[in-house]
């Protein structure tokens, strides 16, 4: 066993430019840098493990020391393009396309580099079979599996059926006790763990949340040009307009074959679209038309096919440019261009969402003031530390004004708290990370 090396195993890892490549990348970065060995067993980059657009750029920094090995996926097949529909009793179909080029390396790459741990990273959720397969297969290697996402509270849509719920929580409860160690992204996610599973043992969880690698610095990189109070937002929503309205409307409005569908939990996600912020865009102009005329507001990312009809229903098509999908590198420039970020997250009704965008730590490595429609829950929890957001409350609209009013006339009060921002560096986390490893091959 090399007391410093650690397989990560990794469905997504750069160039694929998603939300689940970056963290990976950044652990691995950090701990080489510290003189750590990572090993990287992902799927191949040319199997198209999503949708998300390659970008090379991304593995520009990567540490000479990693290793990454690829392995292909098997083309989807009927019955796959029949369970991704939601019906069948997986969570994804990850696991059935990779499963057969996995499991044929993983043996040889631990016979080869004898890792100290294995570190596994969720989602796609359908990996806690490989979980199973690795405690069978390797009982004395530790096995530290990352949650970026709480499994069974990921409602975007309803689950097909009560028994379907019922299902994934006793996956996700299987793969939580397999774990020697279990990563979490958010405060509020250990907490629903230790509520929905009471039964696992606490000392296992570790909150470490994403981070950047270091501050960048805007100077050489270019600012927009006129007396424009510029508002940024780059990435995704998460919002689908009919699987919300799926998940609000009462089963006998519903077809047959959904009269079975069930939610654990009601979530809002129309709040994690820029629904509100138009809102409050519309009712500022109506009430300070001077101020509002200095605005503009500018997107970066895959547009939804609901975008356009949403921005012309308040009348805001004139002020907003959408720049379409752009490269990790285009990403900085475009957020070191604005003057605000604007950051917005789902509403859980009666209760506290647990998920904090990925946008959020690039926003803080450029240390940009932050207008936050944010809800209750981790989101509004570490933006409301960091001193440098403005906090919104999307459903009191005469508050919003005013605090928009603030922004745009410059009068709102910024206040870093940079000893807070600086611990979400990956050298603090990277190091955060070994001492879990070092506990566990203690």
């Amino acid at each position: 066993m090399q007391l410093n090396c650690i397989l990560f195993v990794a469905y997504e890892f750069p160039p694929v430019n998603s939300g689940g490549s970056h963290r990976p990348f950044k652990l691995a970065n950090a701990i080489a840098k510290k003189g750590w060995q990572a090993i990287v067993l992902t799927a191949d980059n040319n199997s198209s493990p999503n949708s998300a657009r390659p970008d090379t750029s991304l593995v520009n920094g990567l540490h000479p020391s990693i290793k990454v090995i690829r392995s292909g996926l098997r083309p989807e097949n009927t019955m796959d393009r029949f369970l991704v529909k939601g019906y069948g009793f997986v969570p994804d179909i990850a696991w059935r396309r990779w499963k057969d080029s996995l499991l044929k390396e993983l043996p040889a790459v631990i016979s080869e580099h004898q890792p100290a741990a294995i570190y596994l990273t969720c989602p796609p959720f359908s990996l806690y079979k490989l979980a199973g397969w690795l405690k069978k297969e390797y009982t004395s290697i530790p096995l530290i599996v990352d949650m970026r996402d709480a499994w069974s509270y990921w409602v975007i849509s309803p689950y097909a059926s009560r028994f379907h719920y019922r299902q994934v929580k006793r996956q996700e409860y299987q793969l939580l006790q397999l774990a020697d160690r279990v990563l979490v992204t958010s405060r509020q996610t250990l907490t629903d763990f230790l509520q929905l599973h009471p039964k696992l043992d606490a000392a296992k969880f570790h909150y470490l949340p994403n981070g950047f690698t270091d501050f960048i610095d805007t100077a050489n990189i270019p600012k927009h040009s006129g007396n424009k109070i510029r508002i940024g937002y780059v990435g995704s929503f998460y919002y689908n307009p009919a699987t919300q309205e799926m998940m609000e409307k009462p089963w006998y409005k519903k077809k047959p074959y959904q009269w079975l569908q069930y939610i654990p939990r009601k979530e809002n996600w129309r709040y994690r679209s820029p629904l509100y912020f138009f809102r409050l865009l519309s009712k500022f102009r109506q009430a300070y038309p001077e101020l509002y005329s200095s605005i503009e507001l500018h997107f970066a990312g895959k547009k939804p096919a609901w975008f356009d009809e949403m921005a012309a229903a308040y009348g805001l098509a004139d002020i907003i440019t959408h720049h379409g999908p752009v490269s990790q590198q285009d990403s900085i420039a475009f957020q070191a261009s604005c003057d605000w970020l604007l950051i917005t997250s789902a509403k859980v009704i009666n209760g506290r969402d647990y998920s904090i965008a990925g946008k959020t730590f690039e926003y803080l490595s450029l240390r940009k003031p932050i207008i936050a429609l944010v809800c209750e829950g981790a989101q509004k929890d570490l933006l409301s530390a960091s001193g440098i957001a403005c906090i919104i409350d999307p459903d009191k609209a005469d508050e919003g004004l005013a605090l928009l009013k603030s922004i745009v006339t410059g009068a709102f009060p910024v206040h870093p708290d940079k000893e807070f921002i600086s611990g979400f560096k990956m050298d603090q986390l990277g190091n955060k990370f070994i001492m879990v490893v070092k506990q566990l091959t203690a």
